[in-house]
C-alpha cells in the first residue's frame, strides 16, 4: 500500500500495522482514509494509520457491545 502524501518508511509502517485490512481486501478504504486525514493534518505516522484500520469494515462502528453480566451463583440469606 503506498499513499501519496506519505514518505516510504511511513507506508511500510502503516502496511504492517493495517496488513489484517489487506488481508480482507479493505486496504483501498485505509489508504483513502489515510490520504484524507494525511493532508489534513500534514502528518503520516502510526497513530493514523492505526486509526484509519480500525474505521474500516466490520470495525468502523466499535464492534458488538459487551455481554450481559452472568446472573449471581450465591443466594444473600
Amino acid at each position: 500500500m503506498r499513499v501519496r502524501s506519505c514518505d516510504e518508511a511511513a507506508c511500510a509502517r502503516g502496511c504492517d500495522l493495517a496488513s489484517d485490512r489487506v488481508v480482507e481486501r479493505q486496504d483501498s478504504l485505509v489508504r483513502a482514509c489515510v490520504k484524507r486525514v494525511a493532508t489534513k493534518h500534514a502528518r503520516c505516522d502510526d497513530a493514523v494509520w492505526a486509526t484509519c484500520a480500525v474505521r474500516v469494515g466490520p470495525y468502523a462502528d466499535g464492534g458488538p457491545s459487551a455481554p450481559t453480566p452472568p446472573p449471581d451463583v450465591f443466594d444473600d440469606e
